[in-house]
């Protein structure tokens, strides 16, 4: 921002007679094609109509509407949170460890909100003007003109020095933003204007890179020297520390400038915003603004639709009470005539359903001549609105509260059933007359389920149905899939949630993390949902989000889940064959067929090429079930530009849907030659002929459906039902964990016919582990001649895992039943293992571990603990975590003598091509630093941080919280419903979070390390080394028998990290290494797909009969119950494993973690400069005191009042640390963006921060903190409690902030400034 402001400034006239040149170091501007999705989400989610209805004028982003913000930003696709400003501009190359601890703990500082908002405005409208403050009248009062003026950046004189430096990485700005800003330069005197591409470097490069001083500092300094006044000595000293005392002050070290043409996508003036101000010149505006005042009383007790949206615009409303069959009382709506009169008895009636979570009030948004409700009044129809159940007003039961759980027992089904027969009847009964209908969204998926059941069709002249909404198949928006999966009934059942509100707890925290999502638009929250609204009026946006998003029912989103996921339009799951039973007669959910629609039903359907929640593609699969209707019975109509809204909010709405809704209404009327229907003296449709329809014909195509019209997931759980009854009794048994002293063997083992046994086991280090054996299978057998197997879990999961699925398809219980002696762990931490000899899961050193330990001494433990109970080597199997902490023990040649083979089930090592974004969110958002500053050491997926995460997990695009950890791990194909709910019943299980440090460590730096605790001297206490050492894989034992088993859709252990792993076994003795690739699966697939023991189990066991000992008879006997017993032991059905070599993309060496390793030397100095940063925490330090003295630099501190009142703090280094004559020297003015204060200039080490850099070579210092940071929160009678405090955008800091510190400098020093501006880390 400190680039936007100063360019705002000189393109005004304003400061350039003060300044020498200016170094603009990431240059703001355009923002156009800023790339980052968290970039674009934050440029648009605080929209002052949003904020402000939550009373909030300043953002403090460690405040509660910051923080929740910065949480969900953690959990986003391809966030490095290791670097939390990073996740809004792009992978900075070159930062130091350290300073991003200081910089995490000492910077995030306030802004308004209204800075956000203005940001936002530049990035919708593609243009750069001043704040626009939402209405004409107060642009009118604010710059005398209707619009807000435009900074022109052409205007910038033409003889001012300009450096641009920007960064080829930075996605914030981006590089093509910058060639625009330049194409407005292209007039700058030529030896005026150097613009310098660093193409490695990100945002926070050019202030905070360790190497940002030999990159761009010397530079900056060489263009400061050649515009001070460029005589021979200068008019500066250099100090004597600089290693550039010697260069000629006309020097630069940058290649001359040359301008390119690149062409603005929206010719530099925005689409967007233009069509903003051609709404306006009809004068609908006033009205909207204005006349649309009225609303405001809705938040008024005793007020509602008629008192104040209806009769204020002069329209006669009815209000009425209708009861459902099922006893919910909704109220409804009437406009029986146009403002014009007229006589309403000869009047058709027109009944207007609204979608989910809106009600009536859709429909009466817009002003007069474009809301669908007065349009049709006023062309002679009698308007009827619904508000369906749940909603503002229609609240009501005859017997239940809304606050009981049974009230919000329903999904759209019901809705079908019940409200629409109860208000179309109602209607009926009223007029006496058939209706026409028109639905919306949701409105016109519960007529066209009643319509396939042959219902209401007696009683509907014509359905108009706008973005109709049958299948979801093809739906397309990322929000608008995760939001059809968040919200299972097992997850949100869980928290006995049953009503979703979208301004209430759940659903406020599932918006606002939509704000903050890749690709979403805040400006129209529901765009989030359903695409790129084209048409919308501000202010009627404005009013949407005030006073719309409704409640719905949490099974209403559940069954748009299931549609989407199933591909088949059925009516609700209730999730067991009983229950499906009870319900509908029949074992699964009935479906509703489209081509049962009776033929002859006039139906018109109205669609948008830019809706991507009723997808093109899946309204021609409606439209193929309606291949055989009447030909002159059904019209379609693609209106290419619109999205969802716009066919009920869009400003044109009118001419494109309304008028031909209007002809077709006309035409299926009767189509006499008066029509039946009186046309109101307003419309200009009056001599319309009633049977004309402006679509062209309608022209059935074939779609074939991607799963032949019925989902493979849905028939692949119908199949899956065979086994549900067991698994559906295995819940209950389950419930019984949640006893207090009810355990595996209790609960789940014993109850199945295997006998169990429980043992304890304490590690090295103290911990106290619990074991379960299952020494037989359900057919008994000789216990003592079987071979030992150990099961260990992954991280987030214990033993549980296992054990999940029936026991057919269980691995613990499939091993049993094949002559195993079964024994499974469960790690330290997670439910049955919490204790330790001396510390308590409260106290942070019980959770001071990573897995190391887990591969030092939990390994170790239990490994020894089966040898010495059982007297033999035994088997391995672990499973994602379980497969890093074995292979990482046997690199240092650990329990090799003591393994007999090892199957490794998704085998997690390397992590560097992990695809799946929230894995790589997840690797990245939990560093100690961070969590640290909360006191956090336990990591609960259930507790208050993880419920935070995983929540905002369950909104992420592409997330199906069907199985939550898909959302990490990639899509399961075939996991069973039911041993999904008991997993996220049961499962999740806390970890430490060191152990989600340690992967992100391994993530970012592309080696496996041990966990690197931060610091030389820590490391060298741990390691005796000052960095981790390394895992080497290809240490492990070449005659180890090793079967990796690997899926093809595993996100997380991605196919080609598993190469570089297999690259490193490339040496492994050919007969003992097995590789087999299970393309379908993904990572939870190997331990719960319901396919399994075919697929992967069986070939397992035949591995490891294979190298048991291969005797004729084997060591082993088989349960009667296996169908292989008939299988040679040493047979196994994998293809022989074929190496090849994959290049590592860091040649297996991280270049972050080496470059980490260089910036090493002066760590020494940055973990010195923590210590003194902490005094800034004390009540009375400030920077200098701080920060810069104990530097051994001189620091001068000052206030400046700016002109509207504001109280700043400047501070000054006047010299470099070896001292020399102040007074030659040229003062430099530093500018921080946004969300920074002036800290930001002195973060790193003397060597590599500009602050102390710029004074060691000779220049004066002047660091500025911004209005509102930490330092700067004063004014003349303000006070930041008060939202007047934060009444100002970035313009202010242009006018007002800019003149006074510029102003203070020239006056101090009585010379002109260089000035260095960097922009804003949004």
């Amino acid at each position: 921002m400190g680039t936007l402001t100063a360019l705002s400034a000189f393109s005004e006239g304003k400061l350039v007679d003060k300044i020498k040149s200016a170094a603009l170091l990431t240059p703001v501007a355009d923002l156009t094609y800023m790339t980052t999705p968290i970039g674009r989400a934050a440029a648009s989610a605080f929209s002052g109509e949003m904020l402000g209805a939550l009373g909030v004028a300043e953002f403090d982003p460690k405040g509660a509407v910051g923080t929740n913000f910065l949480e969900s930003v953690c959990a986003m696709p391809g966030v490095n949170c290791y670097d939390l400003m990073a996740s809004f501009t792009g992978p900075n190359c070159c930062l130091n460890d350290s300073t991003v601890d200081m910089y995490l703990k000492y910077e995030l500082q306030p802004t308004s909100v209204r800075t956000l908002v203005h940001f936002s405005q530049t990035f919708r409208r593609g243009v750069i003007t001043k704040y626009d403050h939402g209405s004409s009248a107060a642009n009118m009062a604010a710059y005398g003109q209707s619009s807000p003026p435009e900074y022109h950046m052409s205007n910038i004189p033409h003889h001012l020095p300009l450096l641009l430096s920007y960064g080829g990485g930075d996605m914030l700005s981006d590089v093509k933003d910058v060639q625009l800003l330049l194409n407005d330069l292209s007039n700058h005197d030529a030896d005026k204007l150097v613009a310098q591409l660093v193409k490695e470097y990100a945002h926070l490069d050019f202030v905070m890179g360790v190497n940002a001083k030999q990159v761009v500092y010397d530079g900056l300094i060489a263009f400061f020297d050649k515009h001070n006044s460029c005589t021979k000595g200068g008019e500066r000293e250099i100090n004597h520390m600089s290693n550039q005392s010697n260069r000629h002050p006309c020097y630069i070290p940058f290649p001359p400038f040359q301008p390119q043409v690149l062409s603005h996508p929206m010719s530099r003036q925005s689409k967007e915003y233009h069509n903003t101000s051609s709404m306006r010149t009809s004068g609908e505006l006033a009205g909207a603004h204005g006349g649309r005042q009225p609303l405001q009383s809705l938040g008024a007790a005793d007020d509602g639709v008629c008192t104040a949206v209806v009769s204020p615009q002069g329209y006669e409303c009815r209000e009425y009470e209708v009861k459902t069959q099922d006893g919910f009382i909704l109220t409804m709506h009437r406009i029986p005539q146009g403002r014009g009169g007229g006589s309403a008895g000869k009047r058709q009636s027109v009944l207007l359903q609204h979608g989910v979570l809106a009600d009536g009030l859709t429909w009466l948004l817009n002003p007069l001549q474009q809301s669908l409700a007065f349009v049709l009044a006023d062309n002679g129809f009698d308007v009827w609105i619904t508000h369906g159940r749940g909603t503002r007003w229609s609240r009501r039961h005859e017997s239940l509260n809304t606050s009981d759980t049974a009230y919000w027992a329903w999904s759209w089904d019901e809705l079908a059933n019940y409200d629409l027969p109860a208000t179309v009847g109602f209607v009926i009964q009223q007029t006496g007359q058939k209706l026409h209908y028109v639905g919306h969204s949701t409105g016109t998926l519960t007529a066209l389920s009643a319509f396939s059941e042959g219902k209401l069709v007696d009683k509907i002249k014509s359905a108009a149905l706008l973005t109709p909404v049958a299948y979801l198949t093809y739906m397309t928006t990322t929000i608008g899939r995760a939001a059809a999966s968040a919200f299972a009934g097992e997850m949100l059942g869980a928290l006995g949630v049953a009503e979703f509100d979208p301004k209430g707890a759940v659903g406020t925290k599932f918006l606002e993390f939509v704000c903050a999502m890749p690709g979403v638009k805040c400006f129209d929250l529901m765009a989030s949902l359903t695409g790129p609204n084209c048409c919308l009026n501000d202010s009627t946006v404005d009013m949407y989000l005030k006073y719309e998003l409704q409640p719905t029912s949490v099974r209403t989103l559940v069954h748009f889940s299931q549609t989407f996921r199933r591909g088949v339009i059925t009516k609700y799951d209730h999730g067991s064959s009983a229950a499906h039973m009870a319900a509908y007669g029949q074992s699964s959910p009935p479906e509703y067929h489209m081509s049962n629609i009776p033929h002859h039903l006039p139906l018109l359907l109205s669609y948008g090429g830019g809706d991507m929640l009723s997808d093109v593609k899946d309204v021609q699969l409606l439209l193929n079930d309606l291949s055989n209707h009447d030909a002159d019975k059904l019209v379609a109509q693609l209106v290419k530009e619109y999205a969802h809204l716009d066919f009920v909010m869009g400003v044109n709405a009118k001419q494109v849907v309304y008028d031909g809704l209007i002809a077709f209404f006309d035409k299926h009327n009767s189509c006499t030659k008066g029509g039946e229907r009186e046309i109101n003296h307003m419309s200009n449709q009056s001599n319309r002929h009633p049977c004309y329809i402006p679509f062209p014909p309608f022209q059935p195509q074939v779609l074939s459906h991607p799963m032949s019209r019925q989902s493979k997931e849905y028939h692949n759980t119908s199949s899956m039902r065979t086994s549900l009854a067991g698994a559906h009794g295995r819940w209950q048994l389950l419930q019984s964990l949640e006893a207090a002293d009810d355990g595996v063997c209790t609960a789940v083992v014993s109850p199945q016919g295997y006998e169990c046994q429980e043992y304890e086991v304490k590690t090295q280090d103290g911990y106290i582990l619990t074991m379960h054996r299952i020494p037989q299978g359900r057919g008994g057998g000789r216990a003592g001649k079987r071979q030992p197997v150990l099961l260990q879990h992954g991280v987030l999961m214990d033993g549980l895992t296992w054990l999940l699925n029936p026991p057919q398809q269980s691995l613990a219980f499939v091993l049993a039943d094949n002559g195993f002696d079964v024994w499974i762990t469960h790690g330290r931490g997670t439910r049955w293992s919490r204790r330790h000899e001396s510390l308590d899961t409260s106290d942070p050193a019980y959770w001071a571990w990573s897995w190391d330990e887990l591969a030092s001494f939990d390994l170790p433990a239990t490994v020894g603990f089966v040898v010495r109970q059982t007297g033999q080597k035994l088997h391995y199997v672990g499973h994602s975590m379980g497969t890093l902490t074995a292979l990482s023990a046997f690199s240092e040649g650990k329990l090799v003598d003591k393994i007999k083979s090892a199957a490794l089930l998704t085998p997690v090592a390397d992590l560097t091509y992990m695809t799946t974004p929230i894995g790589r969110a997840a690797a990245s958002a939990f560093s100690g630093e961070m969590l640290g500053a909360l006191g956090v050491a336990e990591f609960d997926p259930k507790g208050a941080v993880g419920t935070n995460f995983l929540e905002s997990v369950c909104a992420m695009p592409g997330v199906n919280c069907y199985d939550l950890m898909a959302s990490f791990t990639g899509p399961n194909c075939c996991l069973n419903d039911s041993t999904v709910d008991m997993y996220l019943k049961y499962e999740l299980q806390p970890t430490s979070v060191r152990t989600l440090v340690h992967f992100s460590q391994t993530f970012r730096r592309g080696v496996i390390t041990k966990y690197d605790h931060g610091s030389s001297a820590a490391n060298m206490a741990a390691y005796g080394q000052s960095s981790p050492p390394e895992y080497h894989m290809s240490n492990i034992p070449h005659h180890l028998p090793l079967l990796l088993s690997y899926g093809g859709g595993d996100m997380l252990s991605d196919v080609k990290d598993v190469q570089l792993l297999l690259n490193d076994l490339s040496n492994h003795d050919a007969d003992k290494l097995v590789a087999q690739l299970v393309k379908e699966y993904a990572h939870l697939d190997f331990v719960m797909g319901v396919n399994a023991k075919q697929v992967v189990y069986d070939g397992l066991i035949a591995f490891f009969d294979k190298h048991n000992s291969c005797t004729k008879g084997g060591e082993r006997e088989i349960n009667h119950m296996s169908n292989q017993s008939n299988r040679h032991p040493c047979y196994i059905p994998f293809p022989p494993f074929q190496p090849q070599v994959l290049s590592h993309p860091m040649s297996r060496q991280s270049k972050e973690y080496h470059n980490t390793s260089s910036m090493r030397t002066s760590l020494a100095g940055a973990h010195g400069r923590w210590q003194l940063l902490q005094s800034l925490e004390a009540a009375d330090d400030g920077v200098c005191t701080a920060v810069v003295s104990p530097q051994g630099y001189e620091c001068q501190e000052y206030e400046v009042k700016t002109q509207d009142g504001y109280i700043l703090t400047m501070h000054r280094i006047p010299q470099g640390r070896g001292g020399g004559r102040a007074g030659k020297r040229q003062p430099v003015l530093l500018q921080h963006g946004v969300l920074m204060d002036g800290l930001t200039w002195l973060l790193n080490p003397p060597q590599q921060s500009l602050a102390f850099v710029l004074a060691d070579n000779g220049f004066d210092v002047w660091i500025t903190h911004g209005r509102g940071t930490r330092w700067s929160r004063r004014h003349e009678s303000l006070d930041t409690s008060d939202p007047a405090y934060w009444a100002w955008s970035w313009d202010e800091l242009a006018s007002f902030d800019l003149p006074a510190t510029v102003g203070f400098v020239v006056r101090q020093t009585g010379q002109k400034l260089h000035y260095v501006g960097h922009p804003w880390e949004l």
